[in-house]
Order: structure tokens, then sequence, then C-alpha cells
């Protein structure tokens, strides 16, 4: 068992008592990754380069390079290798991580080599940034909630464990007006979508969405990163506005919604590939019975599972406030090295997901990032191999 949790949580109450202690369920129930290959990957925080007159940290920029490893976020089996795309296309019907998205902001080309590196073999090394922005990640996971693995057979187990968990979630939130880790999935623009949300903290009645970044170096980021992060958190408030406009729109999981919903159930159930009427493990079922939500006492399905959080959701009476937060924290010592907030632009939004959906799904070739952002060809491992003119700017890279 852990310890209560002591760190203060700025800007949001605490309390001592975890998410499922106070609610009577004693764990949270992770995947575990290698049974039968369904899985889900925790994604680690999106970090690009520093601008190079802020001196570029180079242990920094290979974290991310590496990083983007590891975001393909997918709630599905596993093919055989032999099964995988050639190429670097994904297929539409994949569900894909958000920050595998938004690499695409930093550069199309990057982003590309990056997967296609992956299914080629490439290294997955841990560099310390890495390991020290997941620590702190998993720091601030553990001050409001416990973990405890269990294993699963069947990707109706493990779509079960994320719907349960995403209502004991929003139920910590409306308890302690905190949550973290919420896991969030919907289409947009038709590319099925998943991402794992930091933060969730109430201001009134309104909800907010705060997500946390570390740095190597005690100076804030450049502009280039930071659209890319705000792409990434205007990507998590539509998944999240649209589970809420299916909370509204919807009397069972059967409802399809409005043509232009996020957040369908049987759409979910359909591209999940899941047997709505499939038995559950014993192990789910006894977690779903142990929890304190009634909606969840007599989860003996998936399609039990997506009724109990649509059915939880319907009493939940909050706005989604559309104040986004970026937090950064100096590794060294944790200093807040400051938040940025800025406002959701859903035009803005929809324009970047038009120009890099069509290259994630193969029907667009790649573009390299634009000569006054050249200075990224000097970080990327990739350079020898890029198009771009010369790398754009003379590197520590070979170009061809």
């Amino acid at each position: 068992a852990l310890s209560p949790p002591t760190t203060t949580i700025t800007d949001a109450p605490t309390n001592s008592n975890s998410r499922f202690q106070r609610i009577g369920c004693p764990w949270i129930l992770l995947i575990a990754q290698k049974m039968l290959h369904c899985f889900i990957t925790r994604p680690t925080q999106v970090r690009t380069w520093e601008e190079v007159d802020m001196e570029v940290d180079e242990d920094e920029d290979r974290a991310f390079l590496l990083e983007a490893i590891h975001v393909v976020e997918q709630l599905e089996r596993v093919r055989d290798v032999e099964d995988l795309c050639t190429d670097v296309a994904e297929p539409v019907q994949k569900f894909v991580g958000v920050t595998r998205i938004t690499a695409h902001e930093w550069c199309q080309q990057q982003a590309v080599y990056l997967v296609k590196h992956l299914r080629e073999g490439g290294d997955e090394l841990r560099t310390e940034a890495m390991v020290n922005g997941e620590k702190r990640h998993k720091e601030l996971e553990l001050e409001v909630m416990q973990r405890e693995e269990i294993e699963v057979t069947t990707r109706e187990d493990a779509w079960a464990i994320n719907l349960l968990n995403l209502v004991l979630g929003l139920d910590q939130l409306r308890r302690e007006r905190i949550t973290r880790e919420l896991l969030v999935f919907g289409v947009v623009q038709g590319q099925p979508i998943i991402g794992i949300i930091d933060e969730l903290f109430l201001e009134g009645k309104e909800i907010r969405i705060r997500d946390h970044k570390t740095r190597q170096r005690p100076t804030m980021p450049g502009e280039a990163q930071k659209r890319t992060a705000r792409l990434q958190l205007m990507c998590y408030l539509t998944l999240l506005q649209g589970l809420f406009q299916y909370f509204q729109e919807c009397n069972d999981i059967q409802c399809t919604g409005s043509s232009t919903s996020v957040f369908n159930a049987g759409d979910i159930a359909r591209l999940a590939g899941l047997d709505l009427k499939m038995p559950l493990s014993v192990q789910v079922r006894q977690y779903a019975s142990a929890c304190s939500i009634r909606f969840l006492q007599n989860v003996k399905t998936v399609a039990d599972a997506f009724q109990g959080l649509h059915q939880f959701g319907r009493k939940l009476d909050f706005n989604i406030g559309t104040l986004l937060h970026l937090r950064y924290e100096w590794q060294e010592n944790l200093q807040v090295l400051g938040e940025e907030q800025f406002e959701h632009e859903e035009e803005w939004m929809a324009q970047q997901l038009s120009k890099h959906l069509p290259v994630l799904r193969g029907k667009h070739p790649p573009q390299v990032v634009p000569p006054q952002e050249g200075w990224k060809c000097q970080y990327c491992q990739f350079a020898d191999i890029c198009p771009a003119p010369n790398g754009l700017v003379p590197g520590p890279w070979s170009t061809s």
C-alpha cells in the first residue's frame, strides 16, 4: 500500500486520500502490456527542442526524438510484424495518440522518419531527460491516486477497465476537484484519437485542463515548442468536449448523436473491434462491483461499462472551460518556471489537423520545416536523409 501523499497540489484543493480509497475501490487497474499483446501505452510528455539562441540541450533533443517511438497508443491487438505496413501510413481505423499527431506540428518529415525508424527496429534508448520527466509525471500521479497492475486477456477487458477508470477519474474530479492521468478518446476529422490528460481541475463549476512539462534548463521554451504543446492541449479539450456532448445528447449507448459527434459508444466499439456481449473476466467484474458507484455495480460486459459511463456522465453538472494551462518545471529542483494560459482556438486546431492527418494516413507527402524554423535541422538525427535543402541551415549532421 502507498503512504498518504504529502505534496501540496497548487491551485486545487488537496486531500490525503487517494481516488479509490475515497470511493471504496482500492485499486487502479492498469493493463499488463504483454498479455496477448493487448495494451495501453502511457504517453510521455511531448518535449521538443529549445530555440538555438536559448542554448539547445542535446540530451533533451534526443529525448524528444526517442520519446516519439512510444507515442503510438492503440487499443487493439498488435499484429505480427509481417502484417505491419511497410510504409508509414496509418489506416484511418487505428487509434492514434494525440502526441503522435502533434509531433507533426514540430516537423512532418521528422515525424514520418520516426515512425519508419521504429518499424525498422530502431533503438529505443532511454535518456536521463526522459527518465527524469517520467519520474516527475509519476510523482504527480501518485499525489492523488494509487496504482496496481492487473493482467487482462481480451481487448474487451482492457476497454472495460478504461471505461471504469474514466468514471472513477471523473468521480474523483467531482469529489476532490482534481484528477490526473485521465484517458480520453474519440474521432476527430474521421481519425480515431486517444490520449491521456495530465490533469483536470475545477475552477468553480468549470473543468480546466493542465499539462505539466519538465525542462532540463531553467528557461521557458521557445514559440515553436509552445505551439506544439498548445495543439496537444486543444486536442485533449476536443476529446473531452466530445465525451460530455455524448453524455447530454444520447439516452443510451446505441444513440448515434449528431453528425459531428466526437465520442460515440457504438463507433468506438466498432473501431476497437469489441464484442459488446462478451463476458468480462472475473477480475474485471470484481473490480467494478467493488467500486461504490452504483452505475458500475452490475458491469458484466463492455456494453455495461459503456452504459455505466453514460449514466454517470449524465449526472455531472460541469461546464468545460476553454482556457488551457501549460505549466513548466525545472527538473533540477521542481521550480515552476511559469504557466502559460491560452484560449482554445477551434478554427486553428482544425486547420492544423487538416494538414497533419493526411500525412499521417499516407495521403499527402510530409513537408519539411519552413526556412524560418530551419534551425531545428541542426538537432535532427535524420538530417542526413532529409530532402530539406542542405538541412535548411548548417548543422552537425551531414546532408544529402
